[in-house]
């Protein structure tokens, strides 16, 4: 997809530049080398940036943004940088963001006449590193960090650095006229001059990660029959429950049971998010449980989720901090979900899966007559 979207991003541009020479019938070709420099240079930045782990991603919940951003400068790096098991990675990091921005620093002045001051330079590269930022809020797995911003700008204060090295070494051996002829004059501002290539990159962005997220997603119309076929093909019993903006499906394949999870997300689409299986091979009870949790749910809290076959009970009694819920169980497959959210820092809980008991959480099948059924 990151190679897709740079043939994109070129062609884009390709056609932006040939429309202004049709324009204003002007072509020269050490202006159109240095425009054409600057904004592969900047695709590549997007590239390594933006779009490292894919396209713009949608939707996003509140909490993950909050968990994605970090305003407290330098103390995550210095906790990364001390940090025995990542102090590698971390290294990369910090050095990662300052070279990114040194070619920003050195090409801005030679290319544009009017941004040669320091203060013209820091104000790009803060100004770039703040616009990667902001748009790395909408891409998986990217964090917002103070501390980028700040090793980004130094990194573009370094190109800068270069620049004047550069200078005084084209005009010890007198070639400034050839630096200057890639000049790129501006008759706009900057910003407005930078918003087309931007504009060119955003928009196909965005329609590249509108088709990315209905290529990876399904219909939230479908029926539950639909949804389990439309991969691949089934023609067994199916139960479903849903939950909130849960969907679950409950497959019987014969030798075991397969749980399928389903989200609902904007624009009136779902996609698989997880599930589980019961083996009556590797599972002495007859039913699985498990406490589905996903990254737009708040820390700790889960849903609980219970499946199996059923020849003994006719109820399923669970407790919850002395709250009990009762629901009617039918012989055969069965798929319950508690009906409340369940608080996953009790580590009480995680004793279920050892197949011992949890203080706050308990799990009861009933016969007729009240009684407990240990084996179903």
């Amino acid at each position: 997809m990151r190679v897709i979207l740079g043939i994109l991003f070129i062609f884009g541009f390709l056609v932006y530049r040939i429309s202004c020479s049709l324009k204003f019938k002007t072509f020269n070709v050490w202006r159109e080398v240095a425009i054409w420099i600057f904004f592969i240079y900047l695709v590549v930045v997007a590239n390594l940036t933006l779009f490292k782990h894919g396209v713009f991603e949608y939707p996003i919940s509140i909490q993950q943004l909050i968990d994605r951003v970090n305003l407290v400068p330098l103390v995550e790096t210095y906790k990364m940088l001390t940090d025995g098991w990542i102090v590698a990675y971390s290294w990369y990091q910090v050095i990662a963001n300052i070279l990114v921005l040194i070619p920003l620093g050195f090409l801005t002045p030679i290319l544009f006449k009017s941004l040669t001051k320091w203060w013209h330079i820091l104000i790009v590269g803060c100004s770039t590193s703040l616009l990667i930022e902001v748009f790395q809020i909408l891409t998986p797995q990217n964090v917002v960090d103070v501390d980028d911003l700040i090793f980004n700008t130094l990194g573009a204060m370094i190109g800068y650095g270069v620049y004047l090295l550069f200078i005084k070494l084209v005009k010890y051996f007198k070639l400034m006229n050839v630096v200057e002829k890639f000049e790129v004059p501006l008759k706009k501002p900057i910003i407005r001059v930078a918003s087309v290539p931007i504009s060119i990159m955003v928009l196909i962005s965005c329609l590249a990660s509108i088709l990315a997220y209905y290529e990876s997603t399904l219909c939230a119309s479908l029926s539950d029959e639909e949804l389990v076929t439309a991969h691949l093909s089934y023609e067994g019993e199916i139960i479903s429950t849903s939950l909130e903006d849960y969907r679950l499906i409950l497959k019987d394949d014969g030798e075991y049971l397969d749980l399928d999870i389903y989200q609902e997300l904007p624009l009136n689409r779902v996609r698989m998010i997880g599930g589980s299986q019961w083996h009556p091979e590797y599972n002495e009870m007859n039913y699985e449980f498990m406490f589905l949790t996903d990254d737009f749910r708040v820390d700790d809290e889960a849903i609980f989720v219970i499946f199996g076959k059923n020849e003994a009970a006719t109820q399923i009694k669970i407790t919850y901090l002395e709250e009990e819920y009762i629901e009617e169980l039918s012989p055969g497959n069965f798929l319950v979900v508690y009906p409340k959210i369940i608080l996953m820092d009790d580590d009480s809980l995680y004793q279920l899966y050892d197949s011992k008991e949890s203080k706050n959480f308990e799990v009861e099948f009933l016969s007729e007559n009240g009684e407990v059924v240990n084996s179903l």
